[in-house]
């Protein structure tokens, strides 16, 4: 497959500059995480393989960043690490500039805290307004985790753990570390996000930190009522807006447990990990004509220093976060983090939702740095496997169930077995992600010195007393589909998840069709050339368009589908598909029902596919208008290949399977609905942040050749839960050189985050504004957007 090589090699050296969602997660995030060297330039994108195939990044602009940070004569601004705390509480002193002023403005203006005045402009009314939402937001994050969790994690963290934490792929999840380690005197975040260049709160527009304060503020109320915790949708919000997300999500946190911001400083790390404070000359060098998203990476890594507010005796504690990509392959190239953490000596850890990046080859190193120096880590399943902790000597215990990962992570037999083979014990809250099924679970990581049961420290009772409530939770989930589905690896949807999907309803007025045919089968020929940008993603997927979604779903192993389309005919023509798939072990039993003699099985399946009678007729009626031309389509399918490999849903029996297990499984959700209306996409974008499951793949076919682009569209996609491993697949018509629709052609992948950006540029009101805009090549071809170091593109 053309550029596949090229595309995973630098896709896992450096991340895609990511575009905001709602001009900017769950989750990772404290997810969800990931990220580029922390030298005070880098990167922010969702994590740092989030994308087993991040997308090609500016690994020349990232490198020369490193390169000056590290070389910037920045006077004597170091630090051997991490410096002491005074036990008196007063704070040590260090060089380079205090941000303190722009931090206490950003904690009254975001988090409602402390007495400083509002930036000027700002209008009272709003300030009101916003701080009487954030409070109920917040009040529910108590009512509905934090009053769980608190009790729970007080009765099982050892009180004698080192006072320093590490957390990689955070995100900007303070808010539930410090429900953790309360006690915390040192907690280090690791993740693609950029703490954010906080100068914005005197540099923006009052209307604009209106705004993006009150965009921030409906991030975290998604957020909480998501997941309780913070995930992919941050990284959108971090990455684009001119407001320092990070440092807000971080300050409101601050302000929910008590505390207020002491000072502020950036820092870049020192060849042997060592802390280099900017100092005035070195933010002098960063250029100030740059937008925002450039700008934010030069302020990638912060050290917040805090203690209770209104208490100045009260001991000062140290928040750093480091905007790192964890990946081996950074990390080999560049080690400074590590050194940096190392430094730390022993410490206690944390991590969640985290993309299941530490069960992966590739990221080894960050993965050992944990086994051998935190002493005790909870983490959900996406923590690290027993086949690495047990040759290291730790032990797990758990929490909860666990039936299998919640999204394609590779094998997961030794996790199965940790938790088959340990007792059971209650946990009554989402901590991260639930298993496969839902349910909630935690896993301990302890070194057997480390006293790491509650029985073990000081004799509190585990945290099961609650045994009782919720004790099977979730495990009236459906059962796992059958062995008839060989290597799917598919479930049916719990109850909670079917509720959220089916909650989705499609739009039955709207534009009628452009022509007056109805594409119940494709005329694009090649969808294998976006193969090598959605193998094996997983997230969901959104589609218009016939079964050439079914090749594409398949390809990118989504775990979701919402297949739409404003022609009534297309949609309903996919019940009539879904009805045979599912009735079908294999493509040639499918087929089997497009022949001659097949009409009168298909009829029967029909019709017990559907308890309305009108619906039964509907189906059988399309099905025998549709079965003479869709049995040559079908037929034709089923032979395709690309490079001596089947290339259709229809010629690979295992698309064929996934495809299957889909359906079978309630996992597609037909729709009609309107590109350009407010109903549908928006829906969809609810329920996937509701789910807490980014959307990976969005295939639009050519429907941009015929509409502009209009405000629902633009908020639709600004709203949608995209992340580092999102992509746009769009084809263009082109007419040949007579001016003849010749059916030439063109295939274009793009970054959705790079998408949502273009949208948010007043000028973007088609895909010819769109930059650069699609090639045209006289024979088709494929053609990368927003990709800063394409791939190869040949021309068949």
């Amino acid at each position: 497959m053309r550029a596949r090589t090229a595309l995973l090699l630098m896709s896992a050296i450096t991340p895609f500059f990511s575009a905001c969602a709602k001009r900017g997660p769950d989750a990772g995030s404290s997810a969800e995480a990931g990220s580029v060297p922390a030298t005070g330039a880098g990167d922010a994108t969702l994590s740092a393989r989030d994308s087993d195939a991040e997308l090609p990044g500016a690994e020349a602009n990232q490198r020369q960043a490193s390169d000056d940070a590290v070389t910037a004569d920045g006077g004597t601004a170091t630090d051997t690490g991490t410096p002491a705390i005074a036990p008196d509480g007063a704070e040590t002193a260090t060089a380079g500039h205090d941000f303190i002023a722009e931090a206490r403005m950003l904690f009254r203006l975001v988090a409602c805290g402390g007495d400083e005045p509002l930036p000027e402009g700002v209008r009272p009314e709003w300030a009101e307004r916003h701080c009487r939402a954030l409070e109920r937001t917040l009040g529910e994050f108590e009512l509905q985790w934090l009053s769980k969790a608190r009790p729970f994690f007080a009765a099982l963290v050892p009180p004698d753990l080192p006072k320093r934490v590490v957390y990689p792929f955070a995100g900007a999840d303070l808010l539930s570390a410090l429900a953790v380690f309360p006690d915390a005197e040192e907690i280090t975040t690791l993740s693609l996000e950029p703490a954010g260049d906080v100068r914005a709160v005197r540099e923006l527009r009052p209307h604009e930190l209106e705004q993006q304060t009150d965009e921030i503020r409906d991030a975290i109320g998604r957020l909480i009522r998501v997941n309780h915790s913070l995930t992919f949708e941050m990284a959108e919000i971090m990455t684009w807006g001119g407001l320092p997300a990070h440092l807000a999500f971080t300050l409101v946190a601050l302000k929910n447990y008590g505390f207020e911001p002491v000072s502020l400083r950036y820092f870049t790390l020192d060849p042997d990990g060592s802390v280099r404070y900017l100092d005035d000359e070195m933010l002098a060098a960063i250029p100030a004509e740059l937008v925002w998203s450039e700008r934010n990476k030069h302020f990638a890594n912060v050290e917040l220093r805090y203690r209770k507010a209104r208490d100045p005796d009260a001991p000062v504690r140290v928040f750093r976060h480091l905007g790192a990509d964890l990946g081996d392959e950074t990390l080999a190239l560049d080690d400074r983090v590590l050194r940096h953490l190392a430094t730390k000596g022993d410490v206690a850890a944390m991590t969640k939702a985290a993309s299941y990046l530490l069960w992966r080859d590739e990221f080894g190193r960050i993965r050992q740095y944990l086994l051998e120096h935190a002493v005790w880590t909870v983490s959900d399943s996406t923590g690290i496997p027993p086949r690495y902790t047990r040759p290291a000597g730790l032990e797990q215990e758990t929490w909860g169930d666990f039936a299998g990962p919640f999204m394609a992570a590779g094998p997961a037999d030794d996790f199965l077995d940790l938790f088959s083979n340990n007792p059971r014990q209650t946990i009554t809250f989402r901590f991260g992600y639930p298993d496969s099924q839902g349910r909630h679970h935690l896993v301990v990581t302890r070194r057997p010195a480390a006293a790491g049961s509650p029985a073990d420290a000081g004799g509190n009772s585990a945290p099961d007393a609650d045994a009782g409530a919720n004790e099977d939770a979730g495990s009236d989930a459906p059962p796992a589909v059958g062995a008839a589905m060989p290597g799917a690896g598919l479930t049916p949807l719990t109850a909670e998840q079917k509720a959220i999907v089916d909650s989705v309803a499609g739009d039955e007025a709207g534009r009628d069709p452009i022509d007056q045919r109805h594409y119940v089968q494709t005329n694009e020929p090649r969808h294998d050339d976006w193969f090598p940008y959605i193998d094996g993603v997983g997230g969901a997927y959104v589609g218009v368009g016939s079964d050439q979604n079914y090749t594409l779903f398949a390809r990118a192993r989504s775990e979701l589908i919402w297949l739409m389309d404003y022609d009534i005919v297309v949609t309903r023509i996919h019940r009539v598909f879904g009805a045979l798939i599912a009735a079908a072990p294999d493509a040639a039993a499918f087929l089997a029902f497009f022949e001659r003699d097949g009409t009168t099985a298909a009829l029967e399946v029909l019709d017990a596919s559907r308890d309305d009678e009108d619906d039964r007729e509907e189906l059988r009626e399309l099905y025998k208008e549709y079965k003479p031309s869709l049995r040559h389509y079908f037929q034709r399918l089923a032979t395709l290949e690309a490079d001596g490999k089947p290339s259709t849903w229809l010629s690979d029996p295992e698309a064929y399977a996934w495809v299957r297990a889909a359906f079978v499984a309630g996992r597609v959700r037909t729709l009609k609905g309107d590109l350009l209306g407010r109903t549908v996409l928006p829906a969809i974008a609810s329920a996937q942040h509701r789910l807490d499951m980014p959307v990976r793949v969005v295939y639009l076919s050519n429907a941009e050749q015929y509409f502009l682009y209009n405000a629902a569209f633009k908020d639709a996609f600004a709203a949608l839960p995209f992340d580092g491993r999102s992509v746009i697949l769009r084809t263009e018509n082109f007419e040949d050189d007579q001016g003849r629709n010749s059916m030439i052609w063109h295939y274009q992948v793009e970054p959705a985050r790079h998408f949502v950006a273009q949208l948010a540029r007043p000028e973007v009101d088609h895909t010819n504004d769109l930059e650069p805009p699609a090639t045209y090549r006289p024979r088709g071809g494929l053609s990368l957007l927003g990709f800063e170091a394409p791939a190869p593109n040949p021309v068949r």
